[in-house]
């Protein structure tokens, strides 16, 4: 426990430091992990020296530890390339994770301004090496509590807090990529490059809409960057609206 809140990527960044062996699989306090996660997940990282990370399914359950549903992931969000997380901003589950600690020793400690490690560690991994997925659920994750994604009933929090947060996410992963990019061996490839920098203008842009700083000039310049992508228009709408009308519509 640590003397003050140093922010998740802080306290990640003291984590990593302190340990002591080559692989490192964390847990959050209100999470539950399988009896058998660790060993499965060692067990997948040293099938091949080119496994850096592992990551897996996750059962959701309630406040009180009841059952909810298994998160399966299927698609792009197993086969975690570095295409689609630069240009998707894809994550590990970080929720049912873990990686070698090769992979912090090569980029560093994460930026302060980090609020999603997930989308920051598939970057670091697919950038250096492979990464494994169990179709399995291996994690107990606790919805509704922590930095977990919110759809309660609280409307200043849905309309507002949450979409600042979500956002945050993404922009200062992407922030974060850039600088990681610079300590590859080889330059990262001019299209991921361009990828990453795209998304970075897109979520500064979507930021703005979201905290009330400006509406029209970032939408105009999402819909240049992006123009099938909704989610500038509907944060406008989702701010513009009066509170009983979001109520209706959301509900």
């Amino acid at each position: 426990q640590n003397k003050m809140n140093l922010g998740l990527a802080g306290h990640i960044n003291i984590m990593i430091a302190d340990a002591a062996g080559s692989i490192v699989s964390w847990a959050a306090g209100d999470d539950i992990a399988e009896p058998d996660r660790t060993e499965i997940f060692v067990a997948k990282l040293q099938e091949d020296e080119k496994n850096v990370g592992v990551h897996s399914d996750v059962e959701e359950i309630d406040q009180e530890g009841r059952h909810l549903k298994v998160r399966r992931h299927l698609g792009e969000r197993v086969e975690l390339s570095l295409r689609n997380v630069t240009r998707h901003g894809l994550s590990v589950i970080s929720q049912s994770h873990a990686f070698r600690k090769q992979v912090f020793e090569h980029f560093g400690p994460l930026s302060e301004n980090v609020t999603n490690e997930g989308i920051v560690m598939a970057f670091r991994e697919a950038a250096i090496g492979k990464i494994v997925f169990v179709d399995q659920p291996l994690t107990k994750y606790r919805m509704g509590s922590g930095t977990s994604t919110y759809a309660g009933a609280e409307l200043k929090r849905r309309k507002e807090i949450e979409p600042i947060k979500i956002t945050g996410w993404y922009l200062s992963a992407f922030q974060q990529m850039q600088k990681d990019a610079t300590k590859l061996a080889r330059p990262l490839a001019i299209n991921y490059q361009k990828e990453i920098e795209r998304n970075f203008k897109f979520y500064t842009s979507l930021m703005e809409i979201n905290t009330g700083a400006a509406f029209l000039r970032p939408l105009y310049k999402n819909f240049l960057a992006a123009p099938r992508d909704k989610r500038s228009l509907r944060a406008v709408i989702r701010r513009s609206l009066p509170a009983s009308f979001y109520r209706l519509l959301s509900t």
